[in-house]
């Protein structure tokens, strides 16, 4: 027993830190679609490991104390199929941690993606992206149809209900 206590001991004094990806669980395609500056499906054509952009130098999520983000970050250059929100085209690539336990996104050449980015391209696992080869990919998409259906659909006044005003 005491064997295994030094032996924990150790291991804690010397391990480095641990990182692991959770995420909220049933978040509403609204709120992904709300967070992101840009919501687009596309096809992506090229992943590589980049310099870190100037755009994200400084960013929490690529803290160099924290990992040596040059090394943990996937940059993936992509086709737009189709936007629903922002200016995707504008987007010089998509950048994600290259790890899942990071929250990273899995990002497969020659796959179409719905993606939920933020004003620089970040994206990750927690943030709604989804793969079309991923079994939820139709709900999700059919979650955004509905979504944005419902901000089409004019207000009713104050005062009046949607009923009434139908």
């Amino acid at each position: 027993m005491k064997k295994q206590a030094v032996l924990l001991l150790i291991s804690l004094l010397v391990g480095g830190p641990a990182f692991a990806c959770s995420c909220m669980p049933d978040v509403a395609i609204g709120d992904h679609f709300e967070r992101a500056s840009h919501v687009f499906t596309a096809v992506v054509t090229d992943t590589r490991r980049p310099t870190v952009p100037d755009s994200l130098r400084g960013d929490s999520w690529l803290d160099r104390d924290r990992w040596d983000s040059v090394n943990r970050v996937l940059e993936g250059s992509f086709r737009v199929t189709a936007s629903f929100k922002g200016d995707a085209a504008a987007l010089p690539a998509v950048y994600t941690h290259l790890q899942s336990v990071t929250c990273g996104l899995t990002l497969v050449r020659g796959e179409e993606y719905l993606f939920f980015a933020d004003a620089r391209g970040v994206v990750g696992l927690c943030g709604g992206n989804v793969a079309r080869s991923s079994p939820v990919y139709r709900e999700v998409m059919g979650d955004l149809r509905r979504y944005q259906a419902e901000l089409a659909r004019p207000m009713a006044p104050p005062g009046i209900s949607a009923a009434e005003d139908e």
